[in-house]
């Protein structure tokens, strides 16, 4: 398969404003996240597509792969789509890349792009196993539940499943609970119709587009790694990732 990485970089975030042009180990988030999807052998093509000028300015300095999208996209995902059909390549699966997720690794873009190999999978993403109850009650942290085959039954930024008649400081010895990785796979001969759809309710409910997906009725399907990344959504986080 021919892989192309697509990484939505805005400026304006309403908690971290400007946080993909901080520093981290002396380069800009952005840049440690473009240079990890560069580095992966299994990455064909990387692009950063933003409505910036200063990002596009910044990104310029270390890539030429730079791309100036619509400023009225509500999600990366979308802004990953236009930039996607002006790049004008043939690739058969698209990668949405948090640019604020710069402790992304090797193992984590090989992990989704070995679940694209199988035919029955249109959307890919990933899961982490929970392993504290800070992260199971944390309401920014999305949660993720999968069928018997591994495919996307729902995501919630609460605790899933709920256990009843057992106390929640119990629940994580009780069963294992998952994380949702905010990276997506897309097989490229779904985007048109992924471009087109109306935003759903539960997705307005939960404020997670991916729902827009599951109830569509989409081929979603999550695979699990080991990762203790994160996403940079605060100037603690950015501190909490120097220490890593």
């Amino acid at each position: 398969m021919k892989v192309v990485a697509i990484i939505p970089a805005r400026y304006n975030s309403s908690r971290f404003p400007g946080k993909l042009l901080e520093k981290l180990n002396e380069k800009s988030i952005l840049e440690n996240v473009f240079q990890k999807a560069s580095s992966c052998k299994s990455v064909d093509k990387v692009f950063i597509a933003t409505d910036s000028k200063k990002i596009l300015d910044h990104a310029l300095s270390f890539t030429p792969n730079v791309i100036m999208t619509s400023s009225d996209h509500e999600s990366g995902t979308d802004r990953c789509f236009e930039a996607y059909h002006k790049i004008g390549k043939e690739f058969d699966v698209l990668i949405n890349l948090q640019g604020d997720e710069p402790l992304i690794t090797d193992k984590v873009l090989d992990s989704i792009i070995n679940l694209m190999q199988e035919d029955r999978v249109q959307i890919g993403t990933l899961s982490s196993k929970i392993t504290s109850e800070e992260e199971l009650f944390n309401k920014n942290v999305v949660k993720v539940i999968s069928d018997i085959n591994n495919k996307a039954i729902y995501f919630s930024r609460e605790a899933l499943p709920f256990l009843r008649d057992i106390s929640k400081e119990k629940w994580l010895k009780e069963r294992s609970f998952y994380k949702h990785i905010g990276i997506y796979a897309f097989k490229v001969s779904v985007i048109k119709k992924l471009a087109h759809l109306e935003k759903t309710s539960l997705e307005e409910a939960e404020k997670l587009e991916q729902l827009r997906w599951v109830e569509n009725g989409l081929s979603m399907y999550v695979g699990n790694v080991e990762y203790d990344g994160f996403g940079i959504d605060t100037p603690e986080d950015l501190e909490m990732a120097k220490s890593k």
